[in-house]
């Protein structure tokens, strides 16, 4: 979605929205949060979250619990 292309109904409408506070950023501890990069197809409704900035990526391997895959 990020290159401008839904992912679900292939149309060419996909819009970016930051959040630019706290009340829409993602909350990793009690002062720190990372902004949160929505797109979203006007077409079809589908909706991608994603934090783009590698910095606030790697705040979030810092203060969250990593998810270990279960063995089958």
């Amino acid at each position: 979605m990020n290159e401008g292309i839904c992912a679900k109904c292939a149309q060419a409408t996909v819009y970016a929205v930051t959040a630019d506070d706290n009340e829409r950023a993602l909350a990793i501890s009690a002062f720190k949060a990372v902004l949160m990069t929505h797109f979203i197809c006007t077409s079809c409704g589908y909706v991608e979250q994603y934090v783009l900035d590698p910095a606030d990526r790697q705040k979030i391997e810092q203060k969250a619990r990593l998810i270990t895959p279960r063995q089958s």
